[in-house]
């Protein structure tokens, strides 16, 4: 599992498969894929922390779990697919959950309207892997690709 950059491709071919087999987890993996965060600081985003294309990223886990840790604050540009991505899923949140406390975490089961644990997203994501027939490929190569891409001249 040590290759760190997915071709464009490969991405897509993976965020696909997401979007068809956990099209909840789907805006969770585009987040990642699009703006480079941490798994961590991904499912750590709260309605509160999307405001048009600004999404404002704390780093999210601790050891006592899922919890905003305000320190070090960034603001990341959203891409228009995103920002919209973001928008729809916030008004099924909103919907499926109508009583829920907020701000609300994004990325949460449907059922439960609890936030998905690292776990969860791991298994998510090799189950992705495993439907395309890939070869293990690290979490982590999904923010350097990221990263890589944000990083290049615009074309």
């Amino acid at each position: 599992m040590q290759n760190h950059h997915i071709s464009q491709e490969t991405m897509n071919a993976i965020l696909d498969a997401i979007k068809h087999r956990f099209p909840e987890a789907y805006p969770l993996f585009l987040v990642q894929a699009e703006l480079g965060l941490r798994p961590s600081e991904a499912v750590a985003l709260t309605t509160d922390d999307f405001f048009g294309t600004a999404v404002t990223v704390n780093p999210g886990w601790s050891g006592k779990g899922l919890v905003q840790l305000k320190s070090n604050p960034r603001v990341v540009s959203a891409p228009t697919k995103v920002a919209d991505v973001l928008t729809q899923h916030i008004e099924t949140i909103i919907r499926l959950h109508p009583g829920a406390q907020t701000p609300r975490f994004l990325f949460t089961s449907k059922q439960t309207g609890k936030p998905f644990t690292p776990a969860y997203v791991m298994r998510m994501w090799h189950l992705a892997l495993a439907d395309l027939h890939l070869a293990p490929i690290s979490l982590l190569a999904l923010r350097m690709s990221a990263l890589t891409e944000r990083a290049q001249p615009s074309r």
